[in-house]
């Protein structure tokens, strides 16, 4: 007993440094900004094809209101107009995608109506621009992944992802920033430099798949293919108000991804699709599967026939609590399912919640070829590493690491030689809690859980807080698939927003229920309360 009593009162200790942590990192990044101006996206996009789904215009273009050419001019303009404030492109195609749209239009001046209507179902995304995250092979282009020594590595074939996206029609018009390696959860680089976020240019879009969010956010692409290992699409998808999917474990096809991935890191990693408007979400998903795999899917649920279940946030005292803004947030949601499934919302306890952090470090690391020190011809000793950190500070182009990869050179340090014994034990946890996960939801249960801690950081601010990674990191490690739901704006107009889970499997049910949240969607019975995504063109005169 005495030990218990000694053991909570080191607790309560541990969680009060903890705090007055994050409030120094707070009033240091909150006083260094405080003399920045706010920027922002402040232009609303002119071509009706920025400002509505790629289904509507995929829809617009069969039924010829619009040509392919002048919906590819159009998003190349507003890339051209918004990439000089966010720095979201690492990558232009526009020649060849001028030419292919022009090509669609040709084709369909000579289909009739009904030839229109079968293209339309076998090629859903006909004439419509995309963008690709920089980790992903594109035939012709250079895979940087963010590391200036990848600048030479050039795609032979397309990711399967993008093979399928192509077939369905779409066009590649830019392939967008990443992190080194897609190892941070903020978008920056020596190479392209910082991406920001297009509601407030002094704060991360978030990361890995930070390009995407920021372009499809300041309206100059409307759909985007991102990856998601620890929750690389849906931390963009968050701090920048858009709808993201990380599908179940080894539905999507990963293969054309850099790092590669192997064991455990293979069932982490997912393809998604990142959107502004829910109803692309389901098509794209399905464009990019196989069909054998896409066929494993269990039938979507109505929206009436769910049950709903929650969990309010990871305890401990190093975990970073819900802002005031997300926590609202949170709780607006499980109140709107409680009324709208006229039933409560059953709170869940999370089972082994101390040990899921190292779980998910423990299953990142093993499957790489080689540890990402060695990758990035790390550093093997302290002293080392200080004296690369100093080159990078100093602005050394060709050191070993950029700033935002401190804490991940520090943290493959710390695990390089995980044991096989270790492993073993992660994928043990791990199976046994996802397991009784699903066995709770079923096929008819979804499950509440907050997004990131806060809206949208600050520049470098996770480098010195980063414990929300918890949030999403955990439901790759379980395998079960994840959506990040906008929830319009804060106060300070910034994203608010919540992750949505579901079991295995059940991956068509979460995108089903996305149509109920997004408020431009006529499903949607709450758009007052669900907007879906807001541009930052809304947000009026500049906030500092």
């Amino acid at each position: 007993m005495q030990f218990d009593q000694l053991q909570h009162v080191k607790d309560i200790f541990l969680e009060f440094l903890f705090n007055l942590y994050i409030l120094i990192v707070d009033f240091c990044f909150a006083v260094y900004y405080s003399v920045k101006p706010r920027i922002f996206i402040n232009t609303r996009p002119k071509h009706p094809a920025l400002l509505q789904s790629a289904t509507q215009t995929h829809k617009d273009i069969i039924e010829g209101k619009h040509s392919c050419a002048d919906v590819m001019e159009a998003f190349i303009e507003r890339l051209e107009e918004v990439n000089p404030i966010v720095n979201g492109i690492c990558a232009k195609d526009y020649g060849s995608a001028r030419l292919k749209a022009k090509a669609m239009d040709d084709m369909l001046k000579n289909l009739s109506r009904e030839k229109r209507n079968e293209l339309s179902i076998h090629r859903p995304f006909f004439g419509i621009p995309i963008t690709v995250k920089n980790n992903i092979d594109v035939k012709r282009h250079v895979n940087v992944c963010g590391w200036w020594k990848m600048r030479e590595n050039r795609a032979t074939e397309d990711a399967p992802c993008v093979q399928r996206m192509r077939e369905a029609g779409a066009i590649i018009v830019a392939l967008t920033n990443v992190p080194e390696l897609c190892l941070w959860i903020e978008t920056s680089n020596t190479t392209f430099g910082y991406t920001n976020n297009a509601y407030d240019t002094r704060r991360t879009c978030g990361g890995s798949s930070g390009g995407e969010a920021a372009l499809i956010s300041a309206g100059a692409s409307v759909v985007g293919i991102g990856t998601d290992i620890a929750g690389s699409i849906r931390v963009p998808c968050m701090f920048s108000g858009l709808f993201g999917l990380k599908p179940s474990a080894e539905i999507s096809p990963i293969e054309g991804l850099y790092p590669v991935d192997r064991a455990s890191r293979a069932y982490l990693q997912t393809v998604g699709p990142m959107c502004r408007y829910a109803e692309d979400l389901a098509p794209m998903f399905q464009a990019m599967c196989l069909p054998s795999k896409f066929g494993q899917l269990r039938p979507a649920k109505e929206f009436k026939e769910l049950k709903a279940f929650c969990f309010s946030g990871y305890k401990g005292w190093c975990t970073e609590r819900l802002s005031g803004d997300q926590r609202f947030a949170f709780d607006m949601v499980v109140k709107y399912f409680e009324e709208a499934l006229d039933q409560p919302v059953t709170h869940l306890a999370m089972p082994h919640e101390e040990k899921l952090y190292e779980m998910c470090a423990t299953s990142v690391q093993d499957g790489l070829e080689k540890p990402y020190c060695d990758i990035m011809e790390g550093t093997r000793t302290y002293a080392e590493f200080i004296v690369d950190w100093a080159q990078t500070l100093l602005g050394n182009r060709k050191s070993k690491h950029s700033r935002l990869s401190l804490q991940a050179n520090v943290n493959s340090l710390l695990m390089h030689g995980v044991t096989k014994e270790q492993v073993e034990q992660a994928t043990h946890l791990r199976d046994e809690i996802s397991d009784q996960l699903c066995s709770i939801l079923g096929d008819d249960g979804i499950l509440i859980v907050p997004g990131w801690p806060t809206t949208a950081v600050y520049h470098n601010r996770t480098v010195w807080k980063h414990s929300g990674i918890t949030h999403t990191a955990v439901w790759n490690a379980f395998g079960m698939p994840v959506i990040a739901v906008p929830l319009g704006l804060s106060g300070d107009g910034l994203p608010l927003s919540v992750q949505i889970v579901g079991s295995k499997l059940s991956d068509l049910t979460l995108l089903r229920m996305a149509e109920h949240l997004d408020g431009h969607l006529p499903k949607c019975e709450k758009p007052q309360l669900f907007p879906g995504f807001v541009g930052p063109w809304t947000l009026g005169q500049s906030k500092n």
